[in-house]
């Protein structure tokens, strides 16, 4: 596989009622993704999130997928707010970058409904590296 340049997405924060407060760069890129050579889903856009455990998505996609949810293994995480998230992890994902395939597994949560995200296991340790250069907001991935 090879090195992918991906930019980042520059997005508007908004205050609590609605009005846009600044501006922030986040890593996000274009999937698509299947379930056990299903149906492929996408194109959808995921955070690559460092600080992320694991890769979580919302039941939605799921679903569109075709997974029963509820059959996954079931446990308990928690986000950076500290607040405990229900989730079900299933294997048997493949998620497609520019065509590059990559196998691995997704926790789905009722409990989330934002961006998928791509977190340090399931993501990044299924890739040779990932290099984030902000002066030039751009990101590489370099597949394995």
């Amino acid at each position: 596989m090879s090195q992918k340049k991906f930019y980042y997405t520059l997005l508007p924060i908004l205050d609590h009622q609605g009005n846009k407060i600044t501006e922030v760069a986040r890593p996000i890129i274009e999937i698509v993704i299947n379930y056990k050579h299903g149906e492929m889903v996408g194109p959808l856009k995921a955070l690559l999130d460092s600080g992320a455990d694991n890769n979580l998505f919302p039941v939605v996609v799921g679903s569109a997928l075709g997974i029963n949810i509820s059959k996954g293994r079931k446990f308990s995480t928690f986000g950076i707010s500290g607040q405990e998230i229900i989730v079900f992890r299933h294997y048997g994902i493949k998620i497609f970058i520019d065509g590059s395939a990559i196998a691995t597994y997704v926790d789905f949560s009722y409990d989330y409904g934002d961006i998928p995200i791509l977190g340090q296991q399931g993501f990044f340790d299924k890739v040779k590296s990932i290099k984030f250069v902000r002066p030039e907001e751009e990101f590489l991935i370099d597949l394995k």
